[in-house]
């Protein structure tokens, strides 16, 4: 890019196809004396956040230049871009500049925004995350209604990658009330995204309550009294489920498994001394495995509740 470019933000030379050589054009004339005239009509600042919330220009370098020299208009300008712009390569750039900024710097006001605007599903789970991260009461509640909103996996599922992001937040939260609103769409989930439900609840019963848990999903963990029962139940229903999960092998799996497989091996690492879990063993194996746990984890159950009774 030329200086003209790295300072306005945009692209200024006309594009042409071919090699990179053949691609480095002059400058156009035109582009720049409307950039200059814009700038002195407007101000550097408006100028740029005029383009990137117009969601009409590559955001990339847009986002960069204001973020370097007005930064605190950069989330408004990022917010109005993804709700205008048409470009789903731009929507792109765009949900990925946000998810770059530093939390702290956020203001609620412009993640409520992204969340009530922008209809986009998958902006609206950025804006739910950050919110959860600084407990705003909201987060939640949000990410609870969309969840209902996406369709099963009898409407295809499969092409709505935005129900595993939801799905996996639901997972890592830690909430109960996140946990059951996934058992009552249990069935409707794909087995893919049941399986990697699954292997969260570990993850998130081990983590420190309200401590970062990996920057991948939420930064923080908020369990109530209910979340280990509730994450327990989900696992224990789960080891009835013998669908199969494809695409597993890259996660360590010998071959594809099942739900129950990946349940089995969940409740290992939350209850090892109930459920016992050899990873290289063929379904026989696995599925005696299963029962001997079953049967630990009633007769564990029994027990508890039978001193409640006498401490009663």
């Amino acid at each position: 890019m030329s200086l003209a470019g790295k300072i306005s933000g945009r692209n200024l030379r006309p594009f042409r196809f071919g090699s990179i050589r053949d691609r480095l054009t002059p400058i156009d004339n035109k582009l720049l004396n409307d950039w200059w005239q814009e700038v002195q009509a407007k101000g550097e600042e408006k100028t740029l956040v005029d383009a990137l919330s117009s969601g009409n220009w590559p955001p990339r370098e847009l986002a960069q230049v204001l973020d370097s020299k007005y930064p605190r208009s950069l989330e408004a300008a990022l917010v109005a871009g993804l709700r205008n712009t048409q470009s789903q390569p731009y929507f792109d750039d765009l949900t990925e500049a946000l998810v770059r900024i530093n939390r702290d710097h956020l203001v609620d006001d412009t993640l409520l925004d992204l969340l009530r605007q922008v209809p986009n599903s998958d902006s609206k789970l950025l804006a739910i995350q950050k919110l959860w991260d600084r407990q705003h009461p909201e987060a939640l509640p949000a990410a609870l209604v969309e969840f209902e909103k996406l369709p099963g996996s009898h409407a295809a599922a499969r092409s709505y990658p935005e129900m595993s992001g939801y799905a996996s937040f639901l997972a890592r939260c830690g909430d109960s009330s996140a946990l059951r609103a996934l058992q009552g769409r249990w069935d409707a989930l794909p087995s893919g995204i049941r399986a990697a439900v699954i292997t969260r609840l570990p993850e998130m019963l081990a983590a420190e309550n309200h401590g970062p848990i990996r920057s991948d999903g939420p930064s923080l963990v908020h369990r109530d009294e209910a979340s280990r029962e509730t994450a327990l139940q989900l696992l224990i229903s789960a080891l009835g489920d013998a669908s199969p999960v494809i695409g597993m092998v890259a996660y360590g799996w010998p071959k594809s498994p099942r739900v129950c497989d990946v349940a089995l091996s969940s409740l290992h690492k939350v209850e090892p001394e109930v459920f016992s879990f050899t990873p290289k063993a063929d379904m026989t194996k696995r599925d005696e495995e299963r029962s001997e746990g079953l049967k630990k984890w009633e007769g564990k159950r029994a027990s508890k509740a039978t001193r409640k009774e006498v401490e009663k």
